[in-house]
């Protein structure tokens, strides 16, 4: 599975992304900070806003993963198989300028034209509509993260309003599992906001701009950026679309994965090296611990469970 490698210090965090490089983001607040902060902020969080939207956006926090519920009047929103899900930025909508970031609520469009008609008709076939997003400047650890929220939460009330079809959005304001490409966010949905309903992943997919198109896959455009939105898809096992594959019918570009991709791992190597039964087989009265190190959902606990457990070992965890 495709995911991000995190180092924390309390004024600046280094990322060491999937490609191997690294960046420094300066911060005024630890990871603890804004976790207390975040708690705070989840007894007032469940609320309606209408600042500058007709239709009213029920929103909630869970853990660092703000969530906002658009329900059409007369629609009960119910579980679906179907999930069409998509990324927001530079894929549902743009700024109204050549910016790349927006001004403020009102800075928004459509990405064209045949967006929300494709939305609309997508809802209209079955398929639950949601956004995710990774949306880190949202966080009550950054300085300007209270009007950040704000505009957001504003903006889509806009988009509602336009749209108006029953929707989710998802954005993730933290460097955590819910962090695209990690698939937090995907598994909270489906374990918590699509009960009682099995979702067909043949059937599912998700539309993204971070893609890891090549330099040129389209005359005269640079590479993406990242390639965050394929790896997402890729790590659920759901189809994946550029915007302009799903919106405009344009052939599959080129791409590359940045950094580690574990499909290219051998799959013939033994489980364990040493691998012969006499080496792995510990002296009568003596004991083993394993110590597993990795980031949140990245296997720890499954692959315990799966080999280690049945062969008698005690599983530790802290996460309850």
């Amino acid at each position: 599975m495709y995911s991000n490698i995190m180092h924390i210090k309390v004024e600046a965090e280094t990322i060491k992304t999937v490609s191997g490089t690294k960046r420094k983001r300066h911060r005024s607040n630890s990871v603890e900070e804004v976790d207390a902060v975040l708690k705070k902020e989840a007894k007032i969080v469940e609320s309606t806003s209408r600042v500058f939207s007709k239709n009213v956006i029920r929103w909630t926090l869970h853990n660092s993963l703000l969530i906002g519920q658009y329900i059409k009047k007369g629609d009960n929103f119910e579980s679906r198989a179907n999930i069409a899900a998509f990324d927001l930025d530079d894929t549902l909508i743009t700024t109204k300028g050549v910016h790349r970031f927006p001004k403020d609520a009102n800075d928004w469009k459509w990405l064209n034209k045949k967006v929300p008609e494709r939305l609309t008709k997508l809802y209209e076939e079955g398929y639950k509509i949601i956004m995710i997003s990774n949306q880190a400047g949202l966080s009550p650890g950054k300085k300007t993260g209270d009007k950040k929220r704000t505009d957001f939460k504003n903006k889509i009330g806009q988009i509602a309003d336009s749209l108006n079809i029953s929707f989710e959005i998802y954005a993730a304001m933290a460097y955590d599992k819910y962090r695209k490409p990690m698939i937090g966010i995907w598994n909270y949905f489906v374990e918590n906001r699509n009960v009682g309903v099995t979702v067909d992943k043949e059937n599912s997919f998700y539309v993204g701009d971070a893609a890891g198109r090549i330099k040129n896959w389209k005359l005269g455009v640079s590479s993406d950026w990242t390639d965050t939105d394929r790896k997402f898809a890729e790590n659920i096992g759901i189809n994946f679309y550029t915007p302009e594959e799903f919106f405009d019918n344009v052939e599959v570009a080129s791409f590359s994965y940045k950094g580690f991709d574990p499909k290219k791992l051998p799959r013939d190597v033994p489980l364990f090296i040493p691998s012969s039964s006499s080496q792995l087989a510990l002296p009568a009265g003596q004991c083993e611990m394993v110590i597993f190190v990795g980031y949140p959902a990245s296997g720890k606990s499954t692959f315990a469970k799966k080999w280690l457990v049945n062969a008698g070992y005690v599983h530790v965890n802290q996460v309850l």
